[in-house]
């Protein structure tokens, strides 16, 4: 794979690239919002184009008796199908006279136009997961999953609290169980930070005692929300090439280098996410 990046190739010691690598990541994490509740299948390597989704069939009651006692329908495959991983890319340049004057005085490169290059990949991530594209649906368009009426979060106190049960209540009376999500955008988390009616407890940590992860996003647009069952029964992302950089050569006397990465999400059952509308 190292052949495939061209590192050898680049104006960098081992050392310079193992503080890019780091920085790289660091920029990523700190940025995704997807990755923080949603389980990673993978890497499966750069080589990948496309992967299956698999639907089970036969998840009924389990049989309950005595030895002999005749089994209820199986769980299995009943049906398959293959989607594309995309790629996110976003190319930067480090300049020959920053690269001399590190050389010349043992100073450190300058390797911010990587992080930004880094920040812009982590924002089509989340971008992709959750609008999709128009081939493949993001989380808020997933054909078959659940919703409820958003409510007036704006103005009544209160109001995020018992949207956020409807939906839990959705999801569970459905058979969804485990650990939830949920995951809305800036402003609706700003809207969940003050006191419900006369409790005297914001209303966020009212949230919490029944949804563990909360994670705001300036991915979503100001009244959208989502409450995921983050199972991954129900849906994970699948990597084909985790975010790394390569080099890709001279521009002028300059050099370039690209950010990427390979993902698909993968829904397997569209009935664990509840989109507030």
């Amino acid at each position: 794979m190292s052949d495939l990046l061209m590192r050898e190739e680049a104006p960098l010691t081992s050392e310079e690239w193992a503080k890019l690598d780091a920085l790289v990541v660091e920029v990523a994490r700190k940025t995704l919002a997807g990755r923080r509740f949603l389980h990673l299948f993978g890497p499966l390597g750069a080589g990948v184009q496309v992967v299956p989704v698999d639907r089970l069939g036969g998840v009924t009651d389990a049989a309950v008796g005595f030895e002999g006692e005749e089994a209820t329908e199986a769980v299995e495959l009943a049906e398959r199908e293959y989607i594309p991983l995309t790629t996110i890319s976003k190319d930067f340049l480090l300049r020959w006279d920053d690269l001399a004057l590190a050389r010349q005085h043992g100073g450190e490169v300058d390797l911010s136009p990587a992080a930004a290059a880094a920040f812009t990949v982590a924002r089509a991530e989340d971008a992709l997961l959750f609008h999709g594209q128009p081939r493949e649906p993001g989380l808020l368009k997933a054909k078959g999953r659940t919703t409820a009426p958003l409510g007036e979060w704006e103005t009544t106190p209160g109001a995020a609290l018992e949207a956020v049960l409807t939906a839990w209540n959705k999801l569970t009376s459905t058979g969804f169980t485990g650990d939830f999500a949920l995951v809305l955008s800036n402003h609706l988390f700003a809207k969940l930070h003050r006191v419900n009616g006369g409790t005297g407890v914001l209303e966020i940590a009212q949230i919490r005692e029944l949804v563990k992860t909360v994670v705001p996003t300036p991915a979503l647009k100001p009244n959208q929300a989502l409450l995921v069952a983050t199972g991954p029964e129900n849906l994970d992302i699948a990597i084909g090439q985790d975010i790394i950089t390569a080099y890709l050569g001279p521009d002028g006397m300059d050099h370039a280098f690209r950010v990427f990465e390979s993902l698909a999400l993968r829904v397997k059952r569209p009935g664990a996410i509840c989109t507030f509308e």
